[in-house]
This record gives C-alpha cells, sequence and structure tokens, in this order.
C-alpha cells in the first residue's frame, strides 16, 4: 500500500506540473492574444475609412470621373497607416515572444505548439504589412500614369468629334451642299474646347 501511495502521488505530482505549464502557456497565449486584439481594433478603423475611401472612388469611376492624386494619396495614406499598425504589432509580438520562451521558468517553450502558432501568427502580420507596401506601389503607379490617361481620353474624344464632323460633312456633301467656312470653324472650336478641358 505504501507502493501505491507513493506511486499516487507522484503520478499527482506529475499531473499538477502538467497542470502549471498548461496554466503558464495559457497565460502567455492571453498576452499574446491581447497584443493581437488591440492591433486588431486599430487596422479595422483604418481598413473601414479606407473602404469607404474605396467605395467613393469606385462610385466616380462608374460615373466615367477620372480618379486624382489626391483620391490614390488618400488611400496610400490609409494603407501606410495599416502597415504601420502591422509592423507595430509585430514588434510588440516578437517582444512578446522573447519575453514567454525565455527566462528559468518560461511560459512557452520553442517546441511547443503555442510557440509554432505564434510564430505563424507573425509570418501572417509580416505578409499582411507587405501587401500593404505592393498596394501602396500600385497606387503611386496609378498616379504616375494620370497624365497619360488624360491624353488618351483628351485622343479619344478628338477621334469622336472627328467622327462626327465627318459624318456631318459627308452628309451635307451628299446632298449636294458645299462645306462652308462656319462648319471649319465648329470643328477647330470643338477640338479647342476639348484641348482646354486638359489644362
Amino acid at each position: 500500500n505504501a507502493l501505491d501511495s507513493r506511486e499516487q502521488a507522484e503520478a499527482q505530482l506529475k499531473a499538477d506540473k502538467e497542470m502549471e505549464k498548461a496554466e503558464r502557456a495559457a497565460i502567455g497565449t492571453e498576452k499574446f492574444q491581447n497584443i493581437e486584439q488591440k492591433y486588431a481594433n486599430k487596422v479595422n478603423a483604418e481598413q473601414s475609412q479606407m473602404d469607404a475611401a474605396l467605395n467613393r472612388n469606385d462610385l466616380k469611376a462608374t460615373r466615367g470621373e477620372t480618379l486624382t492624386e489626391d483620391n490614390y494619396n488618400q488611400l496610400i495614406g490609409h494603407s501606410k497607416t495599416i502597415q504601420g499598425h502591422y509592423e507595430n504589432e509585430i514588434a510588440e509580438l516578437e517582444r512578446m515572444i522573447n519575453t514567454n520562451t525565455s527566462g528559468k521558468n518560461p511560459l512557452w517553450s520553442k517546441s511547443s505548439q503555442e510557440y509554432k502558432d505564434a510564430m505563424q501568427m507573425l509570418e501572417e502580420y509580416r505578409q499582411k504589412a507587405a501587401e500593404c507596401g505592393i498596394q501602396q506601389e500600385e497606387w503611386n503607379n496609378a498616379i504616375a500614369n494620370l497624365p497619360f490617361q488624360a491624353i488618351e481620353k483628351a485622343l479619344e474624344r478628338l477621334d469622336a468629334l472627328a467622327d462626327k464632323y465627318q459624318s456631318a460633312s459627308s452628309l451635307k456633301t451628299a446632298k449636294g451642299e458645299d462645306l462652308d467656312r462656319q462648319d471649319y470653324q465648329d470643328q477647330i472650336d470643338a477640338k479647342n474646347d476639348v484641348l482646354q478641358q486638359q489644362k
């Protein structure tokens, strides 16, 4: 019976150590998740503002309006803020992981599932921060292309005007009427109006 009591005591001691280890790991996980939640709230708030700006830009595009440099710069600003939140979160989470895995009695071992999950989350946040950078580069490229888009639209309008006046001229000629000075002046004025809109 003494042997059974000793085995039971050892089993209970082992169970207590496992329970303490699990509790400590849970404390480390809770601290990690608290940091994640803090930054998720910041990212979500900024993302909501960026989504609203994207919706406004989509509406402009649907109306046939050209997006401006200010439209893109607003998106870039939101994206940079979000990227900054991710970068700050990564730094804070790295410190928390270091705290959770260091000391004589760490909350996590580097072979624990909690540590592996935390490292995976860090990688996901790094990816999200990198995606923000890519997004910003795309919008900067769109800004650089704005003058070319304006020229393309002007050329399209000039082509449409040329087609319109060519059709009108052909119709007038088909009726046996001669083109007069006013016909040519109307064409010139219409083309000048398109060019003036580009300034």
